[in-house]
């Protein structure tokens, strides 16, 4: 079981913050939103430049449909790490639900341009492109996605 590795690794160096970021994305993964909360935290207690762990946090507010929240948070992931597509693309989720359809558009290009071969990255471009009208350019996305 992953979590007993994190868990074991975290009680041999409570300041392995890697362990616990990547048991915080085990509970998330899991559904278990608060654990997952206090794993991250607890990461960025020992290294609060840890932008996994900042993504982390963005990714439990997001699935809390917090998208303010989120935001917030990988906005600073993203100022960590500023190269991420990944990044990049949850950003661009966020912007998405908040109705910030042109941010998330220009986001989720860079991703996709960043990362040619991320499908999530795709269709999300290929839904902001839609949402503003551009169903041409959407579906020539959808396709690439494939």
């Amino acid at each position: 079981n992953a979590l007993l590795c994190f868990n074991r690794a975290w009680q041999i160096d409570p300041t392995f913050s890697y362990a616990t970021v990547l048991a915080g994305h085990e509970h998330v993964a899991n559904d278990d939103l608060d654990n997952a909360l206090k794993s991250f935290r607890s990461a960025l207690k020992w290294h609060p430049r840890m932008y996994n762990a900042w993504f982390g946090l963005g990714q439990v507010y997001f699935k809390q449909e917090r998208f303010s929240v989120a935001l917030s948070h990988f906005l600073k992931a993203r100022e960590v790490h500023p190269h991420s597509s990944v990044i990049a693309c949850h950003l661009a989720m966020t912007y998405l639900e908040l109705q910030h359809n042109k941010v998330a558009s220009d986001l989720l290009q860079e991703s996709v341009v960043a990362d040619p071969a991320n499908p999530l990255a795709r269709l999300k471009y290929a839904i902001a492109l839609a949402r503003r009208g551009e169903r041409p350019a959407a579906l020539r996305e959808l396709e690439a996605a494939r």
